[in-house]
């Protein structure tokens, strides 16, 4: 037989080895426990490897069923001497991040091993010893599985991304800077999973209260997504607009406003397209309430806009917005949010202007969430964070 067993200070050894890197200062994760409902397993797939010869992942650790770590050598090296091998080997490779972004190289695989190692919410460790004469190997499963996409490691990491839409306290979607799309959700609005919604590449997204969600993709079309199938998929409006649009709001299924490529406005009812005409010069930006009737745009040469049934008006603004505006975000009638030139905040309650705080990172985009009027925001180091009761509090993953 292939197996080697392992000794309970051999266990402990493999212990020890695992802790000793997680309690580095820079990786500071809980301490993990051997497992011995763990073992049976790995040792079959040690045998397995032993005596096939392949050098893979067994089916379990593919599914996601439990962690795994695999190792080989040749020369009878001991079992803590291949585990080590996964730090000292990849922890070089490695960057801390949001998984799978957490390799050097830009390969999550080149790290795998070693985040597995220090995954926080990993508790316990079995392993398999096993050989076949010339090469040893080593597998060892872990519970709770590490490596699971949208989850900082080591620690709990801050959530970058180039553009969001607010849906609510617990929900936002985003776009980051290589134009793939996000879903950040919770429960309890402290656990945040990452879920990469699959189809087109987006240079943004707007989110209706609805949960009617819509992407701009990089050619200026505009898609619709399905947040209730698994995966989330992507279909083209229907109808298509007259043109290609650089931006688009969504207030509801019935009320989506966008910018031409030519700089003119459009507004969707829910069957038609029809332009919507201006004095005011060539827009850059739109955002549309939850309730589909207000509507505040940014113009080119003359500032703020915001537009009712009646037509297009200028709201009487702060000194602080003198030199201009560069997002707005329209909750509600009584909640717009804008970013000044000055890299301010300010906020209108349907009659005055405040001045909210602003986060360390500097104010760069806000976004009111279309059902609660939770506020989001971007600061100019790209991280993302909500106000809490006055202050902002950072995403973390």
């Amino acid at each position: 037989m292939p197996q080697i067993p392992l000794t309970s200070q051999d266990q402990q050894a493999i212990v020890d080895t695992h802790n000793k890197y997680r309690s580095e200062p820079q990786i500071n994760t809980p301490t993990v426990a051997w497992d011995d409902t763990l073992v049976a397993g790995a040792q079959d797939w040690a045998n397995q490897l032993a005596q096939t010869g392949q050098w893979d992942h067994s089916p379990d650790a593919k599914t996601g069923t439990v962690g795994e770590n695999i190792a080989k050598g040749t020369g009878s090296p001991t079992a803590t001497q291949l585990a080590d091998g996964w730090k000292t080997q990849e922890q070089p490779n490695f960057k801390p991040g949001i998984f799978p972004d957490i390799s050097k190289t830009g390969d999550w695989h080149a790290a795998g091993h070693y985040s597995q190692m220090i995954w926080r919410s990993t508790t316990r460790v079995g392993c398999g010893f096993a050989t076949d004469g010339t090469t040893t190997y080593l597998v060892c499963r872990y519970m709770v599985p590490g490596n699971k996409e949208g989850i900082g490691v080591p620690s709990p990491q801050p959530v970058t991304l180039a553009q969001i839409s607010a849906l609510g306290a617990n929900n936002v979607f985003g776009v980051d800077a290589a134009k793939n799309v996000y879903w950040y959700n919770s429960d309890d609005g402290t656990t945040w999973t990452r879920i990469s919604i699959t189809g087109k590449q987006m240079q943004l997204v707007s989110v209706a209260s609805d949960l009617t969600l819509c992407g701009l993709d990089t050619s200026g079309a505009i898609w619709k997504c399905d947040l209730t199938s698994s995966p989330q998929t992507w279909t083209p409006m229907t109808p298509a607009g007259p043109t290609t649009f650089k931006h688009v709001s969504y207030g509801s299924a019935t009320s989506i406003w966008a910018i031409g490529t030519d700089s003119t406005f459009y507004q969707y009812d829910g069957t038609s397209w029809k332009q919507i005409t201006s004095g005011m010069g060539s827009g850059t930006m739109v955002s549309v309430a939850s309730d589909g009737t207000t509507v505040w745009e940014i113009a080119y040469t003359k500032g703020l806009y915001y537009y009712t049934p009646a037509g297009w008006a200028q709201p009487s603004v702060p000194s602080g917005l003198g030199g201009g505006a560069t997002h707005v975000s329209c909750g509600s009638a009584t909640n717009i949010w804008i970013v000044g030139a000055d890299g301010k905040y300010y906020q209108y309650n349907g009659s005055t202007w405040t001045t909210p705080p602003v986060g360390s990172g500097g104010a760069k985009q806000v976004s009111v969430a279309a059902s609660d009027q939770t506020v989001w925001a971007i600061g100019k180091d790209n991280q993302v964070s909500r106000l809490v009761n006055s202050a902002w509090s950072p995403l973390l993953m």
